[in-house]
């Protein structure tokens, strides 16, 4: 094999092998989720609980919010899991949430908080 042949041939293979990892890596990335929410915090005062419809309403620096509570929600008192029967009125709680709509407000994890932390 002469010189100009084996230069082709090492061009053909470089330009083979770059196509083909270039094809590989798009292929293979992964975008993160377009519908991954935000979350946030919120740290306040408990100003109502409705067990059957599965919110709880918290007064904050913001004013009032209400969070929909769902079977997903993890609640915590203490070290201790617990269920939102185990909330109360006037107790201050850390609540972790997005927003998947304007206006509409979803706990993804209540804990209790400590009183300077409000």
């Amino acid at each position: 094999m002469n010189k100009h042949s084996m230069a082709i041939t090492l061009a053909i293979v470089t330009i083979i092998l770059a196509l083909g990892t270039t094809g590989y890596t798009q292929k293979n990335q992964t975008d993160p989720p377009a519908n991954t929410p935000e979350l946030k915090w919120m740290y306040g005062s408990v100003s109502q609980v409705a067990f059957a419809k599965g919110f709880i309403l918290v007064f904050s620096d913001q004013g009032y919010t209400s969070f929909a509570v769902n079977d997903k929600t993890i609640i915590s008192i203490g070290p201790k899991k617990a269920g939102l029967e185990d909330i109360k009125t006037e107790d201050s709680v850390r609540v972790q949430y997005y927003c998947p709509e304007p206006g509409k407000y979803v706990a993804v994890a209540i804990s209790e908080s400590a009183k300077g932390e409000n």
